[in-house]
């Protein structure tokens, strides 16, 4: 068996070193918390964005939807148009 006074200073300096390891995990961990309470702190603003996207959408889409109706009705007219006047 070794000498007791160097036995408890090898002890301690593991105990030490393992202290510091912990606390070297903790203060990542916090971090990384900390990252993503602020990311979760973001979530409404993006809700909000999304919503209006989709709104904007549904608009889009609408106007769309009329384009294509008034484009089949003006090539129907157009078609009537020339038939009429080729066989004018």
């Amino acid at each position: 068996m070794g000498d007791k006074k160097y036995d408890d200073e090898a002890l301690q300096r593991v105990a030490d070193l393992v202290a510091e390891q912990i606390i070297s995990q903790f203060k990542t961990a916090l971090e990384s918390i900390d990252q993503i309470r602020l990311q979760v702190a973001r979530i409404p603003a993006i809700h909000d964005d999304i919503t209006e996207l989709k709104n904007d959408m549904k608009a889009v889409k609408q106007a769309i939807k009329e384009t294509n109706q008034d484009l089949r009705e003006l090539d129907e007219r157009v078609t009537e148009l020339e038939t009429a006047a080729y066989h004018a």
